[in-house]
């Protein structure tokens, strides 16, 4: 019987970022189509094993990996720059999470973190308090 990792995910309009949360994994195999997204891999002579069905289409050969000691890290591109309202078709699925700490909201941008511009008067507004 295989298990099923703990799973987080998370999206800015272009991506899909997705962490398996299972530290030393051997073996690891994953299969990437336009909609779909399955893994396996092993520890501790137990199996883990998942498939996802993706909410909308990826492109498979763009994918980005990182598959290292602690995480398995995947970057997945999407075919269409929108929001999903969900990462699977079912909605629901045991051990997965939103990744909070990659997530963006859909009226966030880089831009809006770093382009930050001090008044001129900024001095002065020192001095007052």
């Amino acid at each position: 019987m295989s298990l099923f990792p703990k799973l987080k995910w998370a999206q800015d309009s272009k991506n899909i970022f997705l962490t398996v949360c299972e530290n030393d994994l051997k073996n690891v195999n994953y299969e990437v189509k336009n909609n779909s997204f399955s893994f396996s891999a092993e520890k501790d002579n137990n199996k883990y094993q998942f498939k996802l069905n993706l909410l909308q289409e990826i492109k498979p050969d763009d994918l980005k990996k990182n598959l290292k000691e602690l995480n398995c890290f995947f970057e997945f591109v999407k075919v269409k720059e929108e929001w999903w309202d969900f990462l699977i078709q079912e909605k629901k699925l045991p051990n997965l999470e939103v990744d909070w700490n990659k997530w963006k909201y859909e009226n966030e941008s880089d831009d809006e973190l770093y382009n930050y511009n001090i008044p001129d008067n900024f001095e002065e507004l020192l001095k007052q308090n």
